[in-house]
């Protein structure tokens, strides 16, 4: 239920966005796309963190950019992208990029600082309570190294995923706590990689690519099917090939907020490929990408047909 009020709120979002980059055109398609987008429905029926995710996302751009500039704005937006990072650790990306783009916007210095300080204590507060309760140094949660190595490892492929065969990790790391064991996969994968810098870079590059992907590896065969993978194909590159074209074509009149939701896109491929790429860890970033079709249909249909 709580996955559905967010999604919610996420539509209601993205119209508030489009409409600002657009007009209330592109809001209500923004808003319609996104209540009509499968994969979102799906996820916010499980448990898992990519749908409230995705409104931390959206909200965090909302209150700093499409507010007035503002401290206070900035000081929302910053304890709501820490609560996302927090939510979905991966998304620690996203803050410096939000920062600058903040600050180049108006060249408002403050803004920025005031965003990445909130943002930094709602973070920090966590890490020092995982410092008192653990006695070690644990950022936000203890799966970095396990994904690290389930990403980076001698039989890690692109769509892999979960589906890696880790055991002899797993029987090395037998007797550790889990801080420790979670130390001990992150130093496992870091060796391979320097043992194997052209494999892991190219591994690196095909694990960008697979962030595009319309299917993923399922540890659960009998949860995969040909009409799902259809479903997220047809829902996804539609979307992808109407946001390109629409940079390409408008690119002289799109705002800076929309290269920021264009970066953010692109940042979630190469961040997700330190780890593994699946496509609920898409999700969020799903969201900026119908907010840059929704505009640039509204844009081509303003040419097309002009009032």
């Amino acid at each position: 239920l709580a996955n559905f009020l967010a999604l919610s709120a996420s539509i209601v979002t993205v119209f508030l966005i489009a409409r600002h980059l657009a007009g209330a055109v592109a809001g209500l398609c923004a808003a319609f796309l996104t209540a009509a987008y499968p994969l979102f429905f799906f996820t916010a029926g499980a448990i898992y963190p990519q749908t409230l995710g995705g409104l931390l996302l959206l909200a965090s751009v909302y209150w700093l950019y499409v507010r007035a500039p503002r401290m206070r704005h900035a000081a929302v937006s910053g304890v709501l992208a820490g609560w996302l990072v927090l939510t979905v650790p991966s998304f620690v990306i996203s803050l410096p990029l939000l920062a600058i783009g903040a600050w180049l916007r108006k060249r408002q210095l403050q803004v920025a600082l005031v965003f990445t300080v909130t943002a930094s204590l709602v973070i920090g507060a966590w890490t020092a309570r995982n410092l008192l309760v653990f006695e070690k140094f644990v950022f936000v949660s203890s799966n970095s190294g396990l994904n690290l190595l389930l990403g980076n490892s001698e039989n890690t492929t692109p769509t892999s995923g979960v589906n890696v065969d880790i055991s002899r990790y797993v029987a090395g790391a037998a007797g550790m706590n889990e801080i420790d064991q979670d130390a001990y996969y992150r130093q496992q994968a870091i060796a391979w990689m320097r043992e194997n810098p052209g494999q892991a870079a190219l591994m690196y590059l095909r694990k960008v690519a697979a962030f595009f992907h319309f299917r993923n590896e399922l540890q659960t065969a009998g949860e995969s099917s040909q009409l799902r993978d259809a479903v997220v194909a047809v829902s996804y590159y539609p979307l992808l090939f109407v946001t390109l074209v629409g940079l390409v074509l408008f690119r002289r009149s799109a705002s800076r907020l929309e290269w920021l939701l264009s970066i953010l896109y692109l940042s979630g491929a190469f961040g997700s490929a330190v780890f593994f790429p699946r496509i609920r860890f898409r999700l969020p970033y799903d969201h900026l990408l119908i907010i840059l079709a929704a505009t640039s249909v509204t844009r081509w249909i303003a040419l097309r047909w002009p009032a």
